[in-house]
Order: C-alpha cells, then structure tokens, then sequence
C-alpha cells in the first residue's frame, strides 16, 4: 500500500539551522514518502520567511537568527 500525501510528517522546525541550501532543495524537490515539491511555488522573499521560521524554531515570538 502506497503512503498516502500527509501520512508521514515532516516538521521544517526540526531541519538544520546551518543548512539552507539544504533546505530550499527540500522545498522545491519534496521529500519522500510524504512531502511532495513545490518547485515554483514560493517566491525567494516566501523562501526566505519559511526559512526563518526554521531558524526561530517555529516559534513566531522569538526572531530568527544567523539571518540567510
């Protein structure tokens, strides 16, 4: 049985705080089982934001730091 979309969870607020190059492939190709690619879809400055929030730890109170 295939795993469906939104069957495994992959929680952004987790990935490597030094690994943005990293995490923008992850963005735009998916990751498997779960995660489809959404290539195209997020402007740079949306990357950037969604890339933030990574560095805050997903909490919107505490700003992000080590920038880009």
């Amino acid at each position: 049985m295939a795993a469906s979309p939104g069957a495994s969870s992959y929680d952004l607020r987790r990935f490597p705080k030094d690994a943005r190059t990293r995490f923008v492939q992850s963005i735009n190709d998916g990751r498997p089982p779960g995660m489809p690619g959404w290539k195209g879809q997020f402007s740079e400055q949306e990357l950037a934001y969604l890339w933030a929030f990574v560095l805050s730890g997903g909490d919107p109170s505490r700003p992000a730091v080590g920038g880009r």
